[in-house]
């Protein structure tokens, strides 16, 4: 019974022993098959790339035998225009030969050589002739050659780009090849065993087959990935995010710029407008009288009452201008009339003459001014008063005209009396009528509105024809009202700038939060 267990077990080790060399024998057979694979992956990508390059150079070679065999198709068919010239030539001269083939014919006589015959003597080297086709024609065959040398230099330099890109892929693709069997050998080696450590278990046959099915499975995924990073290679590549994160750094730099050219801005505005107000408040000085401010309600009623006179004015001035436009007609009516009595009128003058003339005045800018005002006017005038700067563009509307003389309003008669205008120390500030049809300087006083008995009646006036129009500011810069409506304009201009500051800081912020949207990574 126990010869037989030993028999069995001998057996059974013997059976093992054989399996560890058939296993060790499967290992070294893979081992070599997985060698012989790598070393066909070489040479078949050695060739494959070397086939690339006979392919280019062939194709090359075929370019350049293209261009010899149309530049021979060229050359054969000027040859063949040259020689069907001839042809034509000879057949000319076939053709005078026979209509004249009687020699006997011929007029010697009358043959003879414009040039004497040349002498025996060796022809001398005759100088080079300066012909400007023959240049014209070398240089356009240089430029040829030229051009075709540059451009099989191009060729030649693309050819040897492609390459080198095919080069470079090769061996990348070498190179992923290589990790990729390092590091599945280094994930799929195991630990060594210790002396006196027994495995735990052996590998089977089956096992060996399913873990080179899986190697060749792998291998073959590393070749299809190594095709698609080389198609990858091949295609250009598309625009990507950091190019578009730093169009939005750029962006934003401009905005910040631009934002703090705003703040700068709104800080000298604000110092310009405190500037301005201090100056408005400030006292008097001593040797000028004090003189009461007047509140903005007080200046917005005297200038409501100035537009409502010179609304009025306007409209005076329109009914005036249809008076006269219609006493020209009737004028036009009666010259027919006023000439058969012409001779009449002269006899009965006494010798004197009529101060009409034919032809109207040139129109002049009438100024209606109150004597005692342009008094108390040039009274509180101030040698102080500001005057323009000799720097500043004058529109030419706007030039004075020479002095208009005055007319006395203050008078109680119905006569007018004409007074020259005061010269500088009684200038007087023009108020703006709204009335595009007619203007008119007035200087009115400064308090309450004239009483219905001092107002002037431009209908006793003589009728001017077409009267010139002087625009003036609306109020004038050097009346309080005026400072007043310069400080608004600039208030208006300095909170239209503070909205378009907070307008591009809002924007601003918008491009923040989008830079920040496309920077945070989606949850995948």
């Amino acid at each position: 019974m126990g010869s037989r267990n030993t028999a069995g077990v001998t057996g059974k080790d013997k059976e093992i022993e054989l399996l560890k060399s058939k296993l060790e024998a499967y290992e070294i057979l893979t081992s070599q098959l997985k060698n012989r694979l790598l070393y066909t992956q070489d040479a078949l990508q050695s060739t494959h790339s070397s086939h690339l390059q006979e392919l280019a150079l062939e194709k090359e070679a075929n370019e350049r035998l293209q261009l010899r065999y149309d530049r021979s198709k060229q050359i054969l068919r000027t040859l063949r225009k040259e020689k069907d010239d001839l042809k034509e030539a000879f057949d000319v001269l076939l053709q005078k030969v026979e209509v004249c083939n009687n020699y006997a014919s011929w007029p010697f006589p009358r043959i003879h050589m414009a040039v004497p015959a040349s002498s025996l003597d060796p022809i001398e080297e005759q100088r080079p002739q300066h012909n400007i086709d023959h240049e014209a024609a070398y240089s356009s065959a240089m430029m040829i050659k030229l051009t075709r040398e540059r451009d099989e230099a191009r060729t030649e330099r693309d050819f040897v780009i492609k390459e080198s890109v095919a080069k470079l892929s090769m061996l990348e693709a070498q190179l992923a090849l290589r990790d990729a069997e390092i590091e599945g050998l280094s994930a799929s080696q195991r630990p060594r065993l210790q002396e006196g450590e027994v495995p735990i278990s052996r590998l089977s046959g089956e096992d060996a087959l399913r873990i080179f099915r899986y190697n060749a499975a792998k291998n073959t995924t590393v070749q299809k990935e190594v095709k698609r990073l080389q198609k990858r290679l091949e295609t250009p590549p598309e625009g990507s995010a950091p190019r578009v994160v730093d169009e939005f750094n750029r962006e934003l730099e401009d905005l910040a710029s631009k934002l703090e050219a705003l703040r700068l801005e709104k800080e000298k505005l604000l110092d310009f407008i405190s500037a301005n107000k201090e100056q408005v408040q400030a006292p008097p000085p001593s040797d000028v009288p004090a003189e009461p401010t007047p509140t903005r309600e007080e200046l917005q009623a005297a200038y409501k009452e100035v537009v409502q006179r010179a609304d009025t004015l306007a409209r005076e001035n329109e009914r005036l201008r249809l008076l006269l436009n219609a006493k020209d007609k009737r004028d036009k009516e009666t010259q027919t009339q006023t000439n058969d009595d012409k001779a009449s009128y002269d006899d009965d003058d006494d010798g004197e003459r009529s101060m009409e003339i034919a032809t109207p005045l040139f129109p002049s800018t009438l100024v209606l001014r109150s004597l005692s005002s342009s008094r108390r006017s040039s009274a509180r005038t101030s040698p102080r008063s500001p005057q323009p700067s000799p720097d500043l563009e004058v529109d030419p509307s706007s030039i004075m005209l020479p002095p208009s003389p005055l007319i006395d309003i203050d008078s109680e008669d119905d006569d007018i009396h004409l007074h020259p205008q005061p010269g500088p120390q009684a200038q007087s500030t023009p108020l703006a009528f709204l009335s595009p049809q007619s203007h008119m300087d007035l200087d009115w006083d400064r308090g309450p509105t004239p009483s219905p008995d001092r107002t002037f009646r431009l209908s006793s006036l003589s009728p001017i024809p077409g009267p010139t129009l002087r625009p003036s500011p609306l109020p004038s810069t050097h009346s309080p009202g005026g400072e007043v409506y310069r400080l608004e304009e600039e208030l208006a201009e300095a909170q239209k700038k503070l909205l378009e500051g907070e307008e591009a800081v809002d924007e601003l912020k918008a491009l923040i939060e989008d830079l920040v949207r496309l920077r945070t990574p989606s949850p995948s």
